[in-house]
């Protein structure tokens, strides 16, 4: 079953997101981001974007337009240039837990890593990133 958590990106003065979510209803200007195409709010190399996620968690993001290249084809679509390390596994809140968790795991003489791998399913490389694999996800995203 696939997990939802609100969201929303704040670009300059607007607010976008899902107008849906319990979080999000009657959130005055709120803009219903599926309304919009990334290319007409974020339009030139260096414009900014905070991404929330997970009210709750409150996860934010800054996105940054690096470059805009030519289409490829007749869609385009957001590709990843860089990154660095895994991202946290979903619902391990906040900040703080998922330095706790990322602690543990990588820390042989820790008292819980076992607990932490049957929740997770296995191991945990922080480290751990692939722009493939990012890259790969990005295009099965609806456009």
């Amino acid at each position: 079953m696939a997990q939802f958590h609100s969201y929303e990106f704040e670009i300059g003065d607007r607010i976008f997101g899902d107008p849906e979510p319990d979080g999000l209803i009657g959130v005055p200007g709120l803009v219903d981001d599926r309304a919009v195409k990334l290319s007409s709010v974020l339009a030139k190399v260096g414009a900014k974007a905070i991404y929330t996620y997970d009210f709750g968690d409150n996860w934010q993001h800054e996105i940054t337009i690096r470059r805009i290249s030519a289409r490829i084809g007749s869609e385009s679509c957001a590709v990843c240039l860089d990154g660095d390390r895994q991202c946290p596994p979903e619902d391990c809140g906040g900040t703080e837990e998922f330095s706790y968790f990322w602690r543990t795991m990588t820390d042989r003489y820790h008292s819980q890593p076992r607990k932490f791998r049957r929740w997770f399913g296995g191991d945990f490389d922080p480290m751990a990133f692939s722009l493939t694999d990012v890259n790969s996800k990005l295009t099965r995203m609806p456009r």
